[in-house]
This record gives C-alpha cells, sequence and structure tokens, in this order.
C-alpha cells in the first residue's frame, strides 16, 4: 500500500504537511464525527499511514518498498514494450518476406509465359519456313518431271545430244528427289529435338516452382 496516496501528498512532503493531513483526514472519517459507513475501516488505514509515515525509520523503509515496487512496474513495462517491439519486428519481416516470395512467384510466371509464347513463335517460323521449302522443292520436282517426260515422248525424233541432255535431267532430278528427302529428314530431326527441349524446359521451370514454395 502507497501511504502517501492514503493522505493524497506527495513522497516528498514534509512532516508538517503529513501531520496536516492526517489531522484534516481524522476530522472527516473519526467514527465519532462521521456519517460514512466505513468510517472504522478508513480510520484504521489513517491511523496505520500516519504510524509509518511519522516515524523515520518506517517511512524510509516505505520509501524503499516504494522504490522497489515501481522499480519492478518499470522493468515489466519495459518488457512488454520490448516484447510488443520484437513482435511487431517479426510481423513486418514476415510480410515482407511473403511480399518478395510473392513477388519472385509472379516474376518466374512471366518468365514461364513469356518463354512459352516465344517457343511457340519459334516453331511457328519453323513451320511456316518449312512449308515454303518443301512447297518450292515440289514445284522444281514437278517441273522437273515436266521436262523428263516431255523429253521422253520427244524420245525417238531427239538427236544423240538431246538423249545425253535427258539423261542428265533425270539424274538431276534423282539428285534433287535425294536433297528432298535429306532435308525432310533434318525438320524431323528439328523437331524432335525442338520438343526434347520443351519437355526438359518443362521440368526446369517444375523444379524452380518446388524450390520457391
Amino acid at each position: 500500500m502507497n501511504y502517501y496516496d492514503v493522505f493524497g501528498v506527495s513522497p516528498k512532503a514534509s512532516s508538517e504537511e503529513i501531520n496536516a493531513a492526517h489531522k484534516a483526514l481524522a476530522k472527516k472519517y473519526h467514527p465519532d464525527i462521521s456519517d460514512c459507513i466505513n468510517a472504522h475501516e478508513k480510520m484504521a488505514k489513517i491511523n496505520e499511514a500516519n504510524e509509518v509515515l511519522s516515524d523515520t525509520v518506517k517511512r524510509e523503509k516505505h520509501d524503499r518498498e516504494l522504490r522497489h515496487h515501481q522499480q519492478k512496474r518499470n522493468d515489466r513495462e519495459a518488457a512488454q514494450r520490448a516484447a510488443k517491439a520484437e513482435y511487431l519486428r517479426n510481423r513486418s519481416e514476415a510480410k515482407l518476406k511473403a511480399a518478395e516470395a510473392a513477388q519472385q512467384r509472379r516474376t518466374a510466371e512471366a518468365a514461364q509465359r513469356a518463354g512459352q509464347e516465344e517457343q511457340k513463335r519459334k516453331r511457328f517460323e519453323s513451320h511456316q519456313r518449312n512449308k515454303k521449302i518443301e512447297a518450292d522443292r515440289q514445284l522444281m520436282i514437278d517441273l522437273l518431271s515436266s521436262l523428263v517426260k516431255r523429253g521422253r515422248k520427244q524420245q525417238l525424233e531427239k538427236t544423240d545430244t538431246d538423249e545425253v541432255r535427258q539423261r542428265e535431267l533425270q539424274v538431276l532430278l534423282a539428285l534433287i528427289r535425294d536433297d528432298v528427302e535429306l532435308q525432310r529428314r533434318k525438320t524431323e530431326e528439328e523437331e524432335r529435338k525442338q520438343r526434347i527441349e520443351e519437355i526438359m524446359s518443362l521440368l526446369k521451370n517444375g523444379d524452380e516452382k518446388a524450390r520457391i514454395k
């Protein structure tokens, strides 16, 4: 109990101030003159406070106890403030890490989408080039085939020189067909490599997502 609060004075109050406060409270709460229901209890506390504060030794002991309790209260409040600050700091760091993780996921997803779009574009362009090459080669084959057929039709009417030219055209046609077959196989091999690269890219992206999680 803080006896200074009973008298309503400061811990630095003089003996005269304490004595005056005791007299004033005694006049107010003395059971013989007070109408207060709990006048006996109040007067007992007043007398107890006066007994301690009017005695120098007891007052010094009381002051030490008050300082001790105040120090404990200050330490407890400081610990609470430190704990609250630590909690707020940890929560702020957790929010920051969550935001960074979310940004990394968005960046990874955007990069993955961009990579997929780039692969689609490359496949489309490759397909278009292959179609054009195949169309050009087929046109050349058709033209040469037409020349060969015409040469066969006119074989009996042509001279030996024409026969030599006809054989040369046939050889050239065979070479072109071989080249077309080679290009076709090359195109298939490139498409196979592209599919393998796509599979490897999907596996790699899957591993990166697993690490991020």
